[in-house]
């Protein structure tokens, strides 16, 4: 007999859910025609089954069949489980555009969801009746928005979480699939695009196009974004792969509205013809004689590759290779691949030489606390107008005769830059300001890197794909021999990480924050991979300063421990 475990089974295979009281909703009603236009459904959860009624013409039988059921009462828990308390594993905050707290989605364990509110006095009310109900994150896309923002809409506040997690700007609607609203597409108006990425499952399917509609109906830019076989949703393709640049990929390789098609039922991979040049065993037969990287148009010229069934075999046999770690994707170009060769000659700790530090001078001593060895990537990351270029003009200033420099800035110009460092240094200008090299670059940085120089890339910045920064420092870095580079980045008001996320520093041997207080500004060490005194931690470490002239920087207290919060 097929039942729903509980209210939430139902609720989600219905559209138009709206909370009418305590345990009681509105929605449409699931089946063809109607005696009424508005198509009402009322549904109560008495604790057992749930109520349903149609206010048309519809019967209890009608409605249980159109929802696949053959019964609304809830299956019976097995034994061991009908004693098991629930628990509250999760709670997710959705709040205004100005940050105000308007409702919390309460996630269970045995999974289920329920919604609750504030009364006004600090206690709970489970129901959202006469809550306004908005997008989540909606506070932090709204922040973002003026920035070129590219925003995913998945399916769940998990899946949007497991996307902040990794740099990636996500939302979600409440309450589930099925359950978008037309407002919601109003909130979103302003973003550059929006990328839509539900659950490999009918309802998932079904939820995409609801959502795409809303949103194409608004006048935003839309395009459809699939998660890799065999994970079923954004969060476990995530505990299965993980890996920000393939994550990138899904992003890059989705479908616009306009061309997108709802999945068919195909033959699984597993069951087609084993002698198909792109199964699992003639890829990696071919991979492993090769050496270096071969792009997935030479993967399929050797092997005869044409049919799209077979690109998509071929798609699948990477994805098992890269899961397996025998194969790695070339981070400065995701459609070129290598057969990772493990058999390396063994070597000693004592063979080589260890780089010594090289003489580079950083604002306000950090030189004396992190030291920095060749191919060294030093990130700087500071809300807009809190001094990333003016740290890096130190950086340059202090650096002039010790080693060359290349200057990349993505903003400003040379007459500002020259004005500015006039300026600061006038009994400096224009010797030895002749030295380095200026060049405007807005993408593609490591192209501009050159290996053996000092390289100060003000700023790193994206339109919104911010999956793409770790893709680009991890370019840089690649691009380094005896020489370092200063990375600036843009972060939130009061983050600890850029944007981009953990992945933006993932290549760093520094990184370092700075931040406006009332009348300071702050810099705080937040990983160093190598110490000058190996007694002497630096992480944590934080030093306040005062800018004059727009660029000059004089330090007002020591390295000190970062004050405890409150």
């Amino acid at each position: 007999m097929k039942a729903p475990k509980n209210i939430g089974d139902v609720l989600n295979r219905l559209h138009r859910v709206k909370p009418m009281g305590e345990h009681k909703w509105q929605a449409d009603c699931p089946c063809a025609g109607h005696d009424t236009p508005q198509k009402h459904l009322s549904v109560e959860d008495d604790g057992t089954k749930a109520l349903a009624h149609c206010f048309g013409n519809h019967t209890y039988e009608d409605i249980c069949a159109a929802l696949d059921y053959d019964s609304l009462t809830y299956d019976k828990p097995a034994a061991a489980e009908a004693t098991t308390p629930k628990r509250i594993v999760a709670t997710y905050d959705y709040k205004d555009e100005s940050g105000n707290l308007l409702y919390q989605t309460v996630r269970y364990d045995p999974k289920d969801f329920r919604q609750r509110r504030r009364d006004g006095n600090g206690k709970w009310i489970w129901n959202l009746k006469d809550t306004r109900l908005v997008l989540y994150h909606l506070p932090d896309i709204k922040q973002l928005m003026p920035k070129g923002l590219t925003v995913w809409i998945v399916e769940g506040e998990k899946d949007a979480d497991s996307l902040w997690e990794r740099g990636i700007i996500a939302t979600t609607n409440p309450l589930g699939a099925g359950k978008w609203r037309a407002e919601y597409s109003e909130m979103l108006r302003g973003v550059a695009k929006a990328i839509i990425c539900g659950d490999n499952d009918s309802a998932g399917t079904e939820h995409i196009k609801m959502v795409m509609e809303s949103l194409v109906s608004a006048g935003i830019t839309t395009y459809i974004a699939t998660v890799p076989a065999p994970a079923k949703d954004i969060t476990e393709w995530c505990s299965l792969d993980g890996d920000i640049f393939a994550l990138g990929n899904i992003g890059d390789n989705a479908i616009p509205a306009a061309k997108w098609k709802p999945p068919h039922n195909t033959t699984p991979p597993a069951t087609r013809d084993r002698e198909s040049p792109a199964s699992l065993g003639s890829i990696r037969a071919l991979l492993e004689s090769t050496t270096g990287w071969i792009s997935h148009n030479e993967v399929d010229n050797e092997l005869g590759i044409r049919s799209s069934d077979e690109k998509h075999l071929r798609r699948m046999s990477l994805y098992r290779l890269r899961q397996d770690h025998l194969i790695e994707t070339d981070p400065l170009n995701d459609r070129r691949i290598r057969w990772i060769h493990s058999e390396q000659s063994d070597q000693s700790l004592l063979d080589g030489i260890e780089a010594p530090p090289l003489p580079i001078t950083m604002p306000l001593d950090i030189h004396t606390l992190v030291p920095l060895t060749p191919r060294s990537i030093v990130v700087v990351a500071a809300f807009t107008g809190v001094g990333k270029t003016t740290f890096m003009l130190n950086v340059a200033h202090l650096n002039l005769t010790s080693m060359p420099i290349l200057y990349a800035y993505s903003e400003g110009s040379i007459p500002s830059f020259r004005k500015r460092v006039r300026t600061a240094w006038p009994n400096e200008y224009p010797e030895p300001w002749d030295k380095p090299r200026w060049l405007y670059k807005s993408d593609f940085y490591s192209d501009a890197i050159i290996p053996d120089n000092i390289n100060i890339i003000d700023w790193l910045g994206k339109s919104g794909e911010f999956w793409t920064v770790g893709r680009d420092v991890a370019g840089v870095y690649n691009r380094l021999v005896n020489g370092v580079a200063f990375i600036a980045m843009q972060k939130n008001e009061n983050a600890t990480l850029p944007v981009g996320g953990r992945f933006a520093i993932e290549n760093a041997d520094l990184y370092i924050t700075l931040d406006k207080t009332q009348d300071y500004y702050k810099a705080t060490i937040r990983k160093a991979r190598q110490w000058v005194d190996d007694t002497v931690n630096p992480v944590g470490l934080c030093r306040y300063f005062k800018i004059h002239s727009a660029t000059i920087i004089e330090p007002t207290t020591h390295w000190e421990p970062e004050p405890a919060e409150g």
